[in-house]
Parts: C-alpha cells; sequence; structure tokens
C-alpha cells in the first residue's frame, strides 16, 4: 500500500514530461499501483489518467479505463471536488468518443450519468454544460424532462444564478415553442425574482437578464394575441435598448463570459423583431416597416462583422416574413414576390433552415397567390402547409385562409371540414386570441355568404368584442366594412354610416388597401341608396380613392405577374426542384 503513491507519482511524471512516447513504461506504473489496492480515491485518479492517457492508442480500452473511474466514484461516494471532477472529465471523454463514433444514444446514457454525479455532487458547471449538451444531441420529446433535472439539481445551490437563469429561460422558451404558456410564465416568474433578489457585481448583467426574460414574456404575450397587453413590457424592453448597445460594444472578459447563449447585439435585433411584430398585429404597418429597417441594419451590420451565425440567418428570415405580410396588405405585391424569393434563397442553402422555415415559405406564398387571385395556387400552398406543419397555430393560420378561398369557390363540403377544425366555441387548436377572432370573422363571412345575416352579426359581434379589447386593429377594420355591408343590404342607413366611416379611417391609417377598396365601394353603394355620403366622412370624394387604390392594385398586380419569382407560386411539393432553384437562381436580392 504504501509504495502505491510513490508508482503513481512516478507515471504521473513520465506522463507529464515525455507523454505517449512513454506509454508502455506509464502504463506499467499506473497497473502496478492498482494490483496494490490503492484508496477508491486514488483509484479512481489512476483509471483516469490511463483513460487520457491511451485514449489517442487504444480507444476501446481507454474507454473500459474511463468507465472504471466512474463507477470507483459511484461505488466509493467520494466526497471531495477533486474526486468529483474526475468521473465527470471522464464522463465528457466518453460522450465524446461516442459522437465520433455517431452514436447519440450512448452518449446521452454517458451525459445522464454525468448529470446525476454533477447534480448529487453540487458541481453546477457540470450539470449546466452536461444538460446542455444532452439537449442539444437529444430529441424534441425529451428535452423538456432533460432541462427540468438540470434544474432540480440546480436551483437548491448557492451562488449559481448565471446557471439557474439560463436553464430556466431556455426551458421557458422550450415551452413556448410547445405552445405550453402557464409552463413558460411559471419559469419566467422564477428568473424575475432570481433577478430581484441578486446581488449584481457586474455592471449592467442584470439589465442584460432582464432584457431576455422581457423578450419572452412579450413573446408570449403576442403568442397569445394580445396586443393591448402587451404595451408596458414593449415600453420597458424599449428602455433597455441603450444598455444592450453598451453591452454589445463591450470587451471585458468578465462581461462578455455571460453572453454565450445569446449576445447583446442578438438580442438587439429580436427587441426590433417583436416590436414589429407587436405593430403588424396592432395594424400599425409604417411603424412596423421602421423598426423593421432598424433590425435590417443591425443584421447587415453584424454580417459585415463575419457574423454568420443560424440564429441570425433565422432572425433575418422571421424579419423577411413579417415585411412581406406589410407588403401585401400595403398592396406591394411585387416587392413582396422578390422578398419570398430571397427567403428561399437563404433557406435552401441550409437544410435546418428549409425544414425550420419551410412551411412559412409555402404560408406566404399561399398568402401572395390570394393577392393574385390564383386560388388553385393558394389552395395547393396552403394545403401543403397543413399535410406537414406541427406548429398548430400555423395550421390554424393556414386553415381559416383557406377557409375563405372556399368561400371564393364556393367548395361547401372542405369549407365544412375546415370549419369543423377550427370553431372557435369548442376546442380551438390555438391560443391566441387574434386567431380566435379571425375564427368567428370567417364563420360571420360564412353566414353573410349565406344571407344568414342574424348569424353573421352575432359572429362579428364575438370577432369586434375580442379584437377591440386587444387592438388588432386590421381584423377590427374588416369585421366593421362586413357589419356596414350587412347593414346596407338590411337598408339600415344609420347603423351603416356608424361603422363604415371608423372603418375607412382605421383602413386608411393601417393602411390596408384591399380594404380601403370594399369601404370605398360601400361608401359608393350608400350615396346611390341614399343620396347623401356617410355622416362623419371626410376623405376625398369615394368615387377618386377607388380609382386610385384600383390602379394602383392593377398596375402591382400586372408587375407581379411579369416577375420570375412570380413562378414560385407552381412550387407545390415539399422537395426542391431543378425550375424552382432555377428561379431562386435567376431572381435577384
Amino acid at each position: 500500500m504504501q509504495f502505491c503513491e510513490p508508482l503513481v507519482a512516478i507515471g504521473d511524471d513520465l506522463y507529464d514530461n515525455c507523454g505517449t512516447s512513454e506509454s508502455l513504461v506509464i502504463c506499467k506504473c499506473y497497473q502496478a499501483a492498482l494490483n496494490l489496492e490503492p484508496s477508491p480515491e486514488l483509484r479512481c485518479y489512476i483509471y483516469y489518467r490511463l483513460g487520457s492517457l491511451l485514449i489517442e492508442l487504444n480507444a476501446p480500452t481507454a474507454i473500459e479505463h474511463l468507465q472504471k473511474c466512474v463507477k470507483t466514484y459511484q461505488d466509493s461516494k467520494l466526497p471531495s471536488p477533486i474526486s468529483l471532477n474526475l468521473p465527470c472529465q471522464a464522463c465528457w471523454k466518453i460522450t465524446n468518443y461516442h459522437l465520433a463514433l455517431n452514436k447519440p444514444r450512448h452518449a446521452r446514457d454517458v451525459l445522464s450519468q454525468l448529470q446525476t454525479i454533477a447534480g448529487s455532487g453540487g458541481d453546477k458547471d457540470a450539470v449546466y454544460q452536461s444538460t446542455f449538451k444532452l439537449v442539444e444531441i437529444s430529441d424534441r420529446p425529451q428535452v423538456a424532462g432533460i432541462l427540468s433535472t438540470g434544474i432540480d439539481y440546480i436551483l437548491p445551490l448557492k451562488s449559481a444564478f448565471v446557471e439557474k437563469s439560463f436553464l430556466l429561460l431556455y426551458r421557458a422558451a422550450f415551452y413556448l415553442s410547445m405552445r405550453s404558456v402557464s409552463d413558460s410564465l411559471d419559469d419566467l416568474d422564477t428568473v424575475k425574482e432570481l433577478i430581484l433578489n441578486t446581488d449584481f457585481e457586474v455592471e449592467n448583467i442584470k439589465e442584460y437578464f432582464q432584457s431576455i426574460q422581457l423578450l419572452l414574456r412579450l413573446h408570449v404575450s403576442l403568442l397569445c394575441g394580445k396586443v393591448s397587453s402587451s404595451k408596458d413590457l414593449l415600453k420597458d424592453l424599449q428602455h433597455l435598448v441603450q444598455v444592450l448597445i453598451n453591452l454589445s460594444s463591450c470587451t471585458d472578459p468578465e462581461i462578455t463570459k455571460y453572453f454565450y447563449w445569446l449576445k447583446p447585439e442578438h438580442i438587439l435585433i429580436l427587441i426590433y423583431l417583436v416590436t414589429c411584430i407587436y405593430h403588424m398585429m396592432a395594424g400599425t404597418l409604417e411603424r412596423a416597416k421602421k423598426y423593421t429597417e432598424k433590425a435590417f441594419f443591425q443584421i447587415e451590420k453584424l454580417k459585415s462583422l463575419n457574423d454568420s451565425s443560424d440564429i441570425l440567418i433565422s432572425m433575418h428570415i422571421i424579419l423577411l416574413e413579417n415585411a412581406i405580410q406589410s407588403h401585401l396588405v400595403m398592396g406591394n405585391k411585387v416587392k413582396a414576390i422578390a422578398e419570398i424569393a430571397q427567403i428561399c434563397k437563404m433557406a435552401f442553402s441550409n437544410n435546418t433552415l428549409m425544414r425550420r422555415h419551410g412551411p412559412q415559405i409555402h404560408t406566404l406564398l399561399g398568402l401572395y397567390s390570394m393577392c393574385m387571385n390564383n386560388n388553385d395556387a393558394a389552395q395547393n400552398q396552403f394545403k401543403l402547409v397543413l399535410k406537414t406543419t406541427k406548429n398548430q397555430d400555423l395550421f390554424t393560420f393556414c386553415a381559416l385562409n383557406l377557409s375563405l378561398i372556399y368561400l371564393r369557390v364556393g367548395s361547401r363540403h372542405d369549407l365544412q371540414v375546415l370549419l369543423d377544425r377550427t370553431d372557435p366555441s369548442g376546442d380551438f387548436p390555438s391560443c391566441s386570441l387574434a386567431l380566435k377572432s379571425a375564427a368567428y370573422y370567417v364563420r360571420s363571412l360564412h353566414a353573410f355568404y349565406q344571407a344568414n345575416y342574424i348569424d353573421a352579426k352575432r359572429f362579428l359581434r364575438n370577432t369586434i368584442t375580442l379584437t377591440s379589447a386587444e387592438d388588432v386593429n386590421r381584423l377590427t377594420t374588416c369585421s366593421l366594412v362586413l357589419l356596414g355591408h350587412i347593414y346596407l343590404n338590411d337598408g339600415n342607413s344609420e347603423e351603416s354610416q356608424n361603422v363604415i366611416v371608423p372603418a375607412m379611417q382605421l383602413a386608411s391609417k393601417i393602411p390596408d388597401l384591399h380594404v380601403q377598396l370594399w369601404a370605398c365601394a360601400l361608401i359608393e353603394t350608400f350615396l346611390q341608396l341614399f343620396g347623401s355620403l356617410p355622416s362623419g366622412y371626410r376623405g376625398d370624394p369615394p368615387e377618386k380613392t377607388k380609382k386610385s387604390v384600383t390602379n394602383h392594385l392593377l398596375n402591382d398586380y400586372n408587375l407581379a405577374r411579369k416577375c420570375i419569382e412570380h413562378n414560385l407560386i407552381h412550387w407545390q411539393d415539399e422537395n426542391i426542384t431543378a425550375r424552382t432553384l432555377e428561379i431562386i437562381q435567376s431572381s435577384s436580392d
């Protein structure tokens, strides 16, 4: 027993000074020490050293030694931090070995073991790192459980604010992606409490974590269609913009070490992005455009600094997705289809991006096809999304738009199937109040087409109640115009003018050219029926506005049809065809 430590010391000296060139002698020293039955702590150390030495020379034997290191630690329950570090490092080496052999299942088993060892020993760094690595190589259904295990181990530990916060924020984001709103908010509440109860020695780090927490909380609110309820969160976030600008230029390693998940400059773009989404939902498209341009400027700035990260590309694509929807509402189909082609060009170069954004691309092509009055192409695009997407919000959005097409073409059976699947008074597939109110609007249109004005008005009241409470102004505008149309058909001049005039004002403010055109036509009909313009109408003569809007939309329509990118509406397969690639490569950015 007394010769163990000298033998290990000789082996260590040779290892440190000669490396693998004296591997045979080193192994003999360590093996001789093992034969003398050393203490569990020393045995754990020897196995680790043997495994580390042989990993490049004889990997299978090295893995056996590293596994023995881990088992010795577990069987002996060694208390010292030094002893804990050895099995943790051994687990990492075994994990990397399995990953190099493309055996992720074996790697996951070892990382789960590491998570347990580190958690039981109170090693916050190892818990944190093993948890995130497990998430990276695991399938989506396992992610919440992995994060929960890591959080359960790390929450009771003191002085682990960063690790606790990042794990909770990551799980909150994951729950959000799964549309588990209440679970996401629970984690965000815990992070908020941690931030309030932590004394920060490093300047502005509190604001850094606060910005991520607020960003996710705002995203939850917008996901639920709560535009009005999001105002205060948005204000709080915008107050942090200058702090993030300052942090983005920081080079102090004591500060930048906190930025390994999200860089301040990426958070800044995300703030502009959610602000853009907020204004789009609120129907203030000029403001949405302003923040989109700010975000694009930041993205180009980072690209010029050689930032080619996936998160930057994804943010760029999501911004374009929102900008395209604004272009379509504002009657700029030429720019919309050009930017759809730009998204295709970005996504086609990366399989992960294509899988992530493919359904959204087809959704945008469906919306563009609707605006081009190509019902067949729109149907095919939306049907493809319904078949492939797992995102319930996107599914619902496409189902509602496809319902509008079925209304146009008189496909009653197909329409009824979708109405049953998107019943706002039943088991509605989305948590979004905006989508729920849109479902009521589709039902009101359906009743209107059937001249069932009683039901149409009932559904419209539900839509307007939801949209007015949360400032979803574009849907409110559409509802008011339809309500005005119903009142006109009933010959009710007073009620008609009470809704058509504010609808026209809102449509002009957004601006929504298609709804403006609809409202103008109703005002003209009002003039023909009752011999005067509606009370309170202060705009240009309706025939002048109608002519101006019509000319703009027709000119834009004709130009869009001539664009080579217009042919993307015929891409109706999950696979990327040679023709599709040809169109994308021929398009200009």
